[in-house]
């Protein structure tokens, strides 16, 4: 079966490869397993900094999209034009949902194929374009019950099933015996991929105004990469808290992230949307 994925996050180009999320490229390597053929299709942008660390080419898959525009609108315009040729020749295309290609679902009606869908945020997934796609779609994965029962309750049928969500965790991970207590100076954690709406800028803000305050009894540790990563470390420098905050950059190594949580004693993600 010749399947197209679109993933929900830009493909990262470094030194002339791809790369995409681990969970999202073991899944797609595990479908080339089965005897597919799978082509991702993305906005391909060059990110040295980025923490995607699976080699899509060197996982079976083959690459498909274009490289980035300076404007955004024109970018997406000639994605979708040249997404059409593709779903032409897929068997079978799958979408990783919220989704910037949220209409090319319609694009694969029109053109009788069949889609699947795997919901994995929230953003704008009740909306009126999310409920008719769930109607038409195949089938569809979701990462909570949640999302389960709005799937199946707008498509009017049990289109919907509920699945492990695509991160390198599991329940052996989940840290029951830890110990709270009053310590002199507590560290916060900021893990996440560095995007203004991840909210990382009001965070360094209310640093500011913490230590302002007096406030000095933590340390916060900034780890990882992104468009908005110059961004944090010039904001760090101007707000004048370059003693409160540690910026690590980019973590690949699981392990690695795994020892900043279990070192930190609170995790903070203000992000716009929803997680």
């Amino acid at each position: 079966m010749n399947i197209l994925l679109y993933d929900n996050t830009q493909m990262a180009v470094k030194d002339g490869r791809f790369f995409c999320a681990s969970g999202t490229g073991e899944f797609a390597q595990e479908l080339v397993l089965l005897g597919n053929t799978v082509t991702m299709f993305g906005q391909q942008v060059e990110d040295a900094t980025s923490t995607s660390s699976f080699d899509i080419l060197g996982g079976g898959i083959k690459v498909a999209g274009l490289r980035r525009y300076k404007n955004k609108i024109i970018s997406y315009l000639m994605l979708y034009l040249f997404s059409v040729k593709y779903i032409a020749r897929a068997d079978f295309v799958y979408f990783f949902y919220p989704t910037s290609y949220r209409y090319l679902p319609f694009v694969c009606r029109l053109l009788g194929k069949k889609y699947g869908m795997y919901v994995r945020g929230d953003e704008n997934v009740d909306n009126r374009i999310s409920r008719i796609l769930y109607k038409h779609a195949y089938a569809i994965f979701t990462v909570a019950e949640y999302f389960t029962d709005m799937v199946n309750h707008y498509s009017k049928r049990h289109v919907g099933h509920t699945i492990r969500p695509m991160i390198s965790y599991t329940d052996k991970d989940v840290v029951t015996n830890r110990v709270y207590e009053e310590k002199e100076k507590y560290n916060i954690l900021f893990l996440c991929r560095m995007q203004k709406e991840k909210g990382i800028g009001e965070l360094l803000e209310a640093v500011r105004n913490l230590k302002m305050k007096g406030v000095s009894n933590f340390r916060l540790t900034v780890v990882g990469g992104g468009p908005f990563l110059e961004d944090v470390k010039r904001l760090v420098r101007e707000f004048g808290i370059v003693d409160m905050v540690s910026i690590e950059g980019a973590v690949n190594d699981e392990e690695r992230k795994k020892q900043y949580f279990s070192e930190s004693d609170i995790y903070i993600l203000p992000t716009y949307y929803k997680e």
